[in-house]
């Protein structure tokens, strides 16, 4: 499961109900949030302050969970984690790209965060997914982008080459706002419980056999708690083709 998050292959989603909320348990995507609309969407505020008036005071900010298109956007980011390979802990980095859609992942584990490596990651994660989604939203890391900015960022030339040549549109999120990259956020926590935690690996090579294993045949089969479907399935029946070529 995603670190509680995820429902047995054999639950049943109740009818208008959230999986998740029916369980008692947090969201999955509550990470993955915008400001509440403001201007000409006071419906919507209305709507947000009714279901949620602990967060919605006068000193606090509402906000609601965005959803996206299939195909549309993916998320991607680094997280640092201590592996044990061949029984010595190593500092690594897991790359991870989700499309916003499905929920869907790539995972794959790399030595540093280097621009090649940074490039050379989208590129296995575009192969893995079979196209390219429109638009690809990182992190504000260094490799990525050079100046962070919410209008006019600055995009490393090597990742502006590689914007160019596949076609997607590089969106990074808003600097200090994790929960506007959230789907690929709360992806991190999961890889370091199922995939570091207590385990074992002979090198980097098995370590990232085990890693495709896993978000393949495992977790990607597993019924998320936002979307009440299987990840893998929802991408290869309704995601994968408005993929860009």
């Amino acid at each position: 499961s995603e670190s509680g998050r995820t429902l047995p292959a054999n639950s049943v989603c109740p009818q208008g109900t959230n999986p998740t909320m029916a369980s008692g348990r947090r969201d999955d995507d509550e990470a993955d949030l915008a400001p509440a609309p403001e201007a000409g969407s006071k419906n919507e505020l209305c709507k947000c302050q009714a279901l949620h008036p602990a967060n919605c005071s006068a000193t606090s900010r509402c906000t609601i969970r965005l959803e996206t298109a299939p195909g549309q956007q993916a998320q991607v980011d680094f997280c640092e984690a201590r592996v044990s390979l061949n029984r010595h802990k190593q500092c690594l980095y897991a790359f991870v790209m989700t499309p916003s859609y499905s929920r869907h992942r790539f995972v794959r584990f790399v030595r540093s965060q280097t621009v090649d490596q940074w490039i050379d990651c989208h590129v296995q994660a575009f192969e893995f997914f079979g196209g390219v989604p429109h638009t690809v939203r990182p992190d504000n890391l260094k490799a990525g982008v050079i100046r962070a900015d919410l209008y006019d960022p600055r995009i490393n030339r090597a990742y502006a080459e590689l914007e160019h040549y596949y076609g997607f549109v590089a969106n990074p999120s808003k600097v200090r706002t994790p929960e506007h990259n959230g789907k690929a956020e709360r992806t991190m926590p999961v890889v370091r419980q199922q995939l570091v935690a207590g385990r074992e690996y002979k090198d980097l090579e098995d370590l990232n056999q085990q890693a495709r294993h896993w978000y393949k045949k495992q977790i990607g089969k597993e019924l998320y708690g936002t979307t009440c479907e299987a990840p893998m399935h929802r991408f290869e029946n309704e995601e994968k083709s408005t993929l860009l070529p």
